[in-house]
Protein backbone atom coordinates (compact mmCIF):
# COMPACT_ATOMS: atom_id res chain seq x y z
CA UNK A 1 0.00 0.00 0.00
CA UNK A 2 1.32 3.61 -0.92
CA UNK A 3 1.80 5.58 1.92
CA UNK A 4 -0.39 8.56 2.31
CA UNK A 5 0.06 12.04 1.51
CA UNK A 6 -2.14 13.10 4.35
CA UNK A 7 -0.89 13.89 7.64
CA UNK A 8 -2.25 11.32 10.33
CA UNK A 9 -1.93 11.63 14.05
CA UNK A 10 -1.38 8.83 16.61
CA UNK A 11 -4.22 8.27 18.79
CA UNK A 12 -3.94 7.34 22.70
CA UNK A 13 -4.55 3.56 22.86
CA UNK A 14 -4.82 3.74 26.35
CA UNK A 15 -7.81 6.25 26.62
CA UNK A 16 -10.68 4.84 28.15
CA UNK A 17 -13.04 3.94 24.74
CA UNK A 18 -16.05 5.45 26.57
CA UNK A 19 -14.95 8.39 27.06
CA UNK A 20 -13.56 9.54 23.50
CA UNK A 21 -15.56 12.51 21.45
CA UNK A 22 -18.60 10.70 19.84
CA UNK A 23 -19.80 13.82 18.38
CA UNK A 24 -18.15 16.44 15.84
CA UNK A 25 -19.23 19.66 14.28
CA UNK A 26 -18.83 20.14 10.65
CA UNK A 27 -16.42 22.97 11.46
CA UNK A 28 -13.96 20.94 13.34
CA UNK A 29 -13.51 18.70 10.31
CA UNK A 30 -13.85 21.04 7.46
CA UNK A 31 -12.32 24.21 8.62
CA UNK A 32 -12.11 26.59 6.27
CA UNK A 33 -12.14 23.78 3.58
CA UNK A 34 -14.93 22.22 1.41
CA UNK A 35 -13.78 18.45 1.22
CA UNK A 36 -11.87 16.45 3.12
CA UNK A 37 -10.61 13.21 2.25
CA UNK A 38 -11.51 10.00 5.26
CA UNK A 39 -9.22 6.71 5.65
CA UNK A 40 -11.62 3.73 6.53
CA UNK A 41 -9.95 0.63 7.15
CA UNK A 42 -8.09 0.23 3.33
CA UNK A 43 -10.58 2.74 1.38
CA UNK A 44 -9.83 6.17 1.06
CA UNK A 45 -13.55 8.42 1.01
CA UNK A 46 -13.86 12.15 0.64
CA UNK A 47 -16.63 14.54 2.33
CA UNK A 48 -17.86 17.44 0.85
CA UNK A 49 -19.45 20.45 1.79
CA UNK A 50 -21.94 21.27 -0.84
CA UNK A 51 -23.43 24.82 -1.92
CA UNK A 52 -26.39 24.33 -0.55
CA UNK A 53 -24.69 23.57 2.79
CA UNK A 54 -24.98 19.24 2.64
CA UNK A 55 -22.70 16.58 3.02
CA UNK A 56 -22.31 14.25 0.64
CA UNK A 57 -19.78 11.39 1.15
CA UNK A 58 -18.16 9.46 -1.71
CA UNK A 59 -15.95 6.45 -2.66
Amino acid sequence: MAESPFKVEARDKSQDPLKKKTLWQSQEIFGEAKMVMIQHQETIYRLMITRQGKLILTK
